[in-house]
């Protein structure tokens, strides 16, 4: 980037300073308007692509010369040397990832990727140095953190209710065996009491909560051998006792067959948009320890967004970038209405966090999910 467009980007980064921090959202002027034109093609999971839909929609308001390229794909990691290498009016010029990829990634095409820390140094305190850590190689950030995944278990209040168990004692995973299975015989009933997402989710999850981390599985260096053999053992009673599913999350919930599971965040809101009718009949709680006194936070990592060092028409990019960095109060609304924890801790001192959620018996839900963050990262 030339001096010139250097100091158009420079411009541009203050008036989203003053548009999102000292104008509360007001439109800019037309002339800022029109600055920027072009089309920036975005490769997404299919699990973000509302959430950067909702991004790039915000900001052609501002910028309605702008045309966004939005492309979902399944296997991102797997296809990263091919989508940074691409040609053509709809090269990739941002990358949105699995972050439990990202070490994988910046060891393997460091070289390929564009360095954002001059974009990320006025927001920089609004992450936590371990958030930030993750995307960077020697002081150098080459990917901007969005969101993390802090779960939960979700129990049926009338179920529990039904066979005299107070949910406020299952304080451990072999607590919530013994009454898994008492349900389960007072009613003649097969009930599902965990649901995993996939093979390999349970087993990352569990290991991630004896290790006290919010981070992945391969940073999780202090867990022992011990601790591992605990896990399988643990997912394999939940075989035994034939407890677990992996089938639909919203087709066992309607089906009445899920009485309990561990649940993220996201899971939690497509619950409440995708079942109305079972409004009110959910307790939301911390996840069991493995013994008394133990680890009950979990929080896993989101998604993170990458762009291409060889990308065509970068201050448009890296200005999009900004965008979402800057824009606090999308980030917010994407929170409340898709379940996407933000991870810029400035969202998180928001009053608005404070709000009740009528459809799990007016629990915190937004609060529970901060104070987690913050005892998982100390901050």
């Amino acid at each position: 980037m030339n001096n010139k467009n250097l100091t158009k980007y420079l411009i541009i980064i203050l008036m989203f300073n003053l548009l999102f921090v000292s104008c509360d959202n007001k439109e800019p002027t037309n002339g800022f308007n029109k600055r920027l034109k072009g089309q920036v093609n975005i490769v997404v999971h299919k699990d973000r692509e509302n959430y950067i839909k909702k991004f790039s929609q915000e900001f052609t308001k501002y910028f309605p010369n702008v045309t966004f390229n939005i492309r979902v794909e399944e296997n991102i990691y797997d296809n990263f040397d091919k989508l940074l290498n691409e040609k053509g009016k709809n090269k990739s010029n941002i990358i949105v990832v699995e972050n439990k990829y990202v070490p994988y990634i910046l060891k393997e095409n460091q070289d390929e990727l564009f360095d954002i820390s001059s974009i990320l140094a006025l927001y920089k305190d609004n992450y936590n140095k371990e958030d930030i850590k993750k995307v960077s190689v020697n002081n150098s950030i080459y990917g901007l953190p969005l969101d993390r995944k802090p779960y939960y278990m979700i129990y049926r209040k009338e179920i529990f209710e039904k066979s005299k168990i107070n949910i406020e004692d299952i304080r451990t995973w072999e607590d919530f065996i013994n009454k898994c299975r008492i349900i389960n015989k007072k009613n003649k009933n097969n009930y599902k009491f965990i649901w995993e997402e996939n093979e390999n989710e349970l087993y990352s999850l569990l290991l991630s909560q004896l290790a006290g981390s919010g981070y992945y599985l391969e940073e999780n260096s202090n867990l022992s051998y011990s601790d591992i053999l605990k896990v399988r053992n643990t997912i394999e009673t939940f075989k035994k006792e034939d407890i677990l599913t992996r089938n639909n999350l919203i087709d066992e919930i309607r089906s009445g067959k899920l009485a309990a599971s561990i649940v993220n965040i996201n899971h939690i809101n497509k619950i409440m948009k995708e079942v109305p009718e079972m409004s009110g009949k959910w307790v939301v709680t911390k996840v069991p320890s493995f013994e008394i006194g133990g680890n009950r936070e979990i929080s896993l990592d989101g998604y993170s967004a990458f762009v291409p060092k060889e990308t065509n028409n970068k201050e448009l990019v890296l200005t999009f970038m900004e965008f979402m960095m800057a824009n606090e109060r999308l980030q917010q609304e994407l929170l409340f209405n898709e379940g996407v924890f933000p991870v810029n801790t400035s969202t998180h001192k928001s009053k608005d966090l404070n709000r009740t959620v009528e459809y799990y018996n007016d629990i915190r839900l937004w609060l529970m999910a901060v104070n987690t963050e913050k005892l998982l990262m100390g901050k």
